[in-house]
């Protein structure tokens, strides 16, 4: 879909609750928005916007809470993380679209199934595979921004705290996602398009997170996470479907 008045709107709408997903849980924007977003435009057209979106919601959480955590616990994923990430930026630039798409779409199904099924199956009781989950995320997030789902599955592993939870994410998440950004602009990601869309949906960026962070504190986060996974699910399974079926 060519980008018009149409197409500006719904990217916005997305925008938002991938924001609003992002602020309640830490976690869960580029699953929701890159599938979506990907039915609308190429994904090499979303993916440096998801990339700086994810950047000023980490800043924005990271500003906003008022916990505090120790670095030792997200120093080695964060460094693998970073190195993972160049394998998923020449990934994204080199690939076929078709491929793209249904890589992305088994990523978000699996990961929702996962979480449905049975969350808690993984026990580590040290950071010996930091290294492994460090790489998986940070080659998702260079090619889909999609970084989070093997750190939480490491940090559910490695009984992380639900009060520090949050946090420690965003530790990993930001210095991963300025290389994101850095990677896609010197391949040439960053365009015109791409600088006017983020721009249309910074509004809609605050406003999704401050409703996600406000309201994280008043429900109760595991009955809403089972929704959002249900969620997931449908989304990659409709974004499978849609480019098998093209």
């Amino acid at each position: 879909m060519p980008i018009n008045e149409i197409s500006l709107a719904l990217a916005c709408i997305v925008v938002l609750a991938a924001a609003f997903v992002r602020a309640y849980f830490g976690f869960g924007d580029a699953l929701l928005a890159m599938p979506l977003l990907s039915s609308l435009f190429d994904p090499r057209l979303v993916a440096p916007i998801i990339a700086l979106d994810g950047f000023l919601i980490s800043v924005y959480i990271l500003r906003k809470s008022k916990g505090s955590f120790k670095a030792a616990k997200i120093n080695k994923l964060t460094v693998f993380a970073i190195l993972g990430v160049p394998f998923g930026v020449y990934f994204l630039i080199n690939a076929q679209l078709f491929a793209i798409k249904i890589v992305l779409a088994i990523v978000v199904v699996f990961y929702a199934v996962f979480k449905l099924i049975n969350p808690n199956a993984l026990q580590l009781k040290n950071d010996k595979y930091a290294f492994v989950f460090g790489l998986i995320s940070g080659a998702l997030g260079g090619a889909y921004n999609v970084k989070g789902p093997p750190i939480v599955v490491y940090g559910a592993a490695r009984g992380w705290k639900a009060s520090e939870f949050r946090v420690l994410l965003q530790g990993v998440f930001l210095p991963t996602t300025i290389f994101i950004i850095l990677f896609q602009g010197f391949e040439g990601l960053w365009t015109k398009e791409t600088a006017e869309l983020s721009a249309a949906a910074l509004p809609f960026i605050v406003l999704g997170c401050a409703l996600g962070n406000r309201l994280q504190k008043k429900t109760d986060p595991e009955k809403f996470a089972k929704y959002v996974y249900y969620a997931l699910a449908i989304v990659g399974l409709f974004l499978l479907s849609k480019t098998v079926l093209a």
